[in-house]
């Protein structure tokens, strides 16, 4: 079966009707769409890492609250345990301390944020989850939730402005339907495109033969694949204007 042609009815005259549909196919137009999912998504992206941050403020506070507090001593750094060598700060290491009665070795681990030389046989106080000796902080407080929070904000402040500025594009589409000029042309070529993988990129020029411009404009997956010669109506902002969109986005 072939591919059906783009409708060549021509739009009704401005101002155009206001449908449900309309307003459904004007949030769905290519470059407003992006906007509505790359804004949705960065603000996903905020809740998440709100979370995330929440989450591990509360542990931490829960180890330096609740936890055993307990002397640690370094009894390796790195693969050295020579008691006085001296190691960098970002070296794993491995504890030994007093767990219930009896002497208890932990894995190897960094110490995050720990910006001392790191000396074999030195004590470390830490604080230990009650249950498991395997989680533990060197941290005596919790850090404050503020700085946690910062990545979230960020990504939730763009996020916000993308979808103000898919808002703001919605409402231009919707213009253009309403107000926009009808514009016949015929279609050059069309292409898929990254931003709409689904829909054809067309490339038209007005079939008026003193008219030269080449405008590209989104076809809706329904008018099937465009072929070259065939009537496209499209709707501009102005006479002369280089952008618009393809008449059958909302129909």
């Amino acid at each position: 079966m072939e591919d059906a042609p783009p409708s060549t009815t021509v739009p009704p005259a401005a101002p155009r009707a206001m449908t449900s549909r309309v307003r459904w196919r004007a949030g769905m137009e290519p470059g407003v769409r992006f906007a509505w999912l790359t804004g949705a998504t960065l603000v996903l992206i905020a809740v998440v890492l709100v979370g995330f941050a929440v989450a591990e403020w509360h542990h931490q506070r829960f180890l330096t609250t609740q936890g055993l507090k307990v002397q640690a001593v370094i009894i390796q750094a790195n693969e050295w345990t020579v008691v006085g060598k001296k190691q960098p700060s970002d070296a794993p290491i491995i504890l030994r301390f007093d767990w219930h009665g009896k002497p208890y070795e932990t894995k190897p681990r960094q110490l995050p944020g720990w910006s001392e030389i790191i000396t074999v046989g030195s004590v470390l106080p830490i604080c230990v989850d009650p249950e498991n000796p395997e989680d533990w902080t060197m941290l005596q407080h919790a850090d404050p939730l503020g700085p946690r929070l910062v990545g979230a904000a960020v990504a939730a402040a763009i996020g916000v402005l993308t979808l103000l500025v898919a808002m703001i594009l919605w409402k231009r589409v919707l213009n253009l339907w309403k107000d926009g000029i009808a514009l016949e042309t015929l279609v050059l070529d069309s292409h898929i495109s990254a931003l709409a993988p689904l829909s054809r990129a067309v490339r038209c020029t007005p079939a008026d033969d003193s008219d030269s411009r080449v405008l590209t404009v989104f076809v809706p997956p329904a008018q099937g694949k465009v072929k070259s010669g065939e009537t496209l109506w499209v709707l501009c902002t102005a006479p002369k204007a280089r952008r618009g969109l393809a008449a059958d986005w909302f129909v």
